[in-house]
């Protein structure tokens, strides 16, 4: 199903991952992809890929993609500019070989727009956290939220605001699926 969302990851400070979906957006489907990444994460070797990710420029991608002579074949090179990866970036992450630099695209200002932006999941390793956001928020975010800074949009006279905080897990206790599914409120 078409529910859009975002897989981020913050660490030194920083998005290292910002990736948009397409598809399954709800807890059960992105969501649960990311908790079982989690779950069964070598942390260590994770944070080195991440810092091993660089955020490309539009004109490095549109330079990329001119190049594909065909689709299957230039997304099998590239997952990582798909919007069927979704939350499956973290595993692309961690799995990619030592020493090679990781390009990602950086969607991160997709947040902005919770018309259209419906999840958003958030890995802090810096603060040891996976946090889950919902869309189609009206309402203006507090000073201190993550997403305050980006600002609204103006859909057919309404306005929307970054997606919101729907609730935050620490990735030394993380829920069980069904936990998961009940605190994130979704499919």
């Amino acid at each position: 199903m078409g529910t859009r969302n975002l897989t981020m990851v913050m660490l030194d400070g920083k998005y290292v991952v910002a990736q948009y979906g397409q598809w399954d957006g709800y807890p059960s489907g992105q969501g649960m992809l990311a908790l079982l990444f989690l779950r069964n994460m070598n942390r260590e070797l994770f944070e080195n890929r991440c810092r091993a990710t660089v955020f490309s420029s539009q004109e490095r991608w549109d330079e990329i993609e001119r190049l594909k002579d065909n689709e299957d074949g230039f997304l099998k090179m590239y997952p990582q500019v798909s919007r069927d990866t979704a939350a499956r970036i973290l595993e692309f992450i961690q799995n990619s070989p030592e020493g090679l630099q990781i390009e990602l695209v950086d969607n991160s200002e997709f947040a902005e727009d919770s018309l259209f932006c419906e999840w958003a999941y958030v890995i802090d390793l810096d603060k040891n956290m996976l946090e889950v956001f919902v869309g189609n928020n009206k309402k203006k975010l507090p000073k201190k939220a993550r997403f305050f800074s980006l600002g609204s949009k103006v859909s057919n006279g309404t306005t929307y605001y970054p997606v919101k905080l729907k609730v935050a897990f620490d990735l030394n206790d993380l829920p069980s699926d069904e936990e998961f599914i009940k605190k994130a409120g979704g499919k």
